[in-house]
């Protein structure tokens, strides 16, 4: 694994957000979990990386 710096500060900060919802929108919104519970059950992989992916992506960010 390789190590590098963060460029961005290390303190965090607490957002409020201020938009509620309503009953009626929260009951006809999907959650994401669910999405992907539903992508897995019907075979689509398309939201997810191959390990094969994943490795290239790490040499291309740990090249000196």
């Amino acid at each position: 694994m390789c190590e590098r710096e963060s460029d961005q500060d290390e303190e965090m900060q607490v957002v409020k957000l201020p938009y509620i919802m309503s009953t009626k929108d929260r009951m006809n919104t999907v959650d994401a979990y669910e999405n992907l519970t539903y992508y897995v059950l019907i075979g689509d992989q398309s939201n997810f990386s191959h390990w094969e992916e994943l490795m290239y992506s790490w040499k291309i960010y740990c090249q000196n």
